[in-house]
C-alpha cells in the first residue's frame, strides 16, 4: 500500500512540474518574441513619508539595450520593476518548482517557484502567479540577492494583449535610493514619518498606453 501511495504521490509530483515548466517556457517564448517597443507612461507614486504629483515619461525596450525611460521630469520608479518582458528572470538556467494554485485577480493561476542556478543572477528567488486561462504573468514577489524585496502586479487591459496596461511595483524603501532633497522641492515630504521607526514601504503605480511593440518575425 505505501508503494503505490509513493508511487502515485511522485506522478502527480511529476505531472505537476511538467506543467509548471510548460506553462512558464510559454510564457518566456512570449516576453522574448518582443524585439522593441515604446509606450507612454503616467506614474503615481506612493510612499510613506512622500507625496508626488503625477508624472509623465515615455519608456522604450530594445533586446540589446534593455529599457530605457525618458521624461522632462523627475520620476522615481524602481529599476527592477521596469522588466516588462522579464528578462532577468530567463537570462541564466532555473529550476520551477510548483506551489499550487491561488486566485490572483479573480483568475485562477499556478503558482510557481523560479530558482536560478547561476550566482550571476540578481534575484535569489522569485514567486510567478500565472493565468491559467491566458498564461500570463500576474504577479511576481521577487527576492534580489542585495536590493531587497518587490512585488509585481500586471493588469491587462484586453485578453489578447502581450504586454500589461498597469503595473504596481511595491518595494522596500530602505533598499532603494531615494534622494530625498531632490524629493522635497518635487513634492511634499513628511519629515516625522522620515524618522518615524518601523519598515517603510514604497509603491509605484505606471499606466502604459500607446503602445508600439514589434514582434520577431
Amino acid at each position: 500500500m505505501k508503494v503505490g501511495i509513493s508511487v502515485i504521490f511522485l506522478f502527480l509530483t511529476a505531472s505537476s512540474w511538467s506543467q509548471t515548466n510548460e506553462a512558464l517556457e510559454v510564457l518566456r517564448a512570449r516576453m522574448e518574441s518582443i524585439n522593441a517597443f515604446t509606450v507612454n507612461v503616467e506614474l503615481e507614486t506612493a510612499i510613506d513619508f512622500i507625496q508626488m504629483p503625477v508624472k509623465r515619461a515615455s519608456m522604450s525596450y530594445d533586446r540589446d539595450q534593455g529599457v530605457q525611460v525618458t521624461s522632462d521630469d523627475f520620476v522615481l520608479i524602481p529599476k527592477k520593476g521596469l522588466d516588462l518582458v522579464m528578462s532577468e528572470l530567463f537570462r541564466y538556467d532555473y529550476i520551477t518548482v510548483p506551489r499550487g494554485e491561488e486566485q490572483v485577480q479573480g483568475l485562477e493561476s499556478m503558482v510557481m517557484n523560479v530558482i536560478p542556478e547561476d550566482k550571476r543572477a540578481d534575484y535569489a528567488i522569485a514567486t510567478l502567479y500565472l493565468s491559467k486561462q491566458k498564461n500570463r504573468l500576474l504577479q511576481a514577489d521577487i527576492q534580489t540577492r542585495k536590493e531587497g524585496a518587490y512585488t509585481v502586479n500586471m493588469f491587462y487591459r484586453k485578453d489578447e494583449d502581450i504586454l500589461p496596461s498597469r503595473v504596481e511595483v511595491s518595494f522596500e524603501v530602505e533598499k532603494v535610493k531615494i534622494p530625498i532633497r531632490y524629493l522635497a522641492r518635487e513634492g511634499e515630504v513628511d519629515k516625522e514619518a522620515l524618522k518615524s521607526e518601523g519598515a517603510k514601504k514604497g509603491k509605484v503605480i505606471l499606466y502604459l498606453s500607446d503602445y508600439d511593440i514589434e514582434l520577431i518575425k
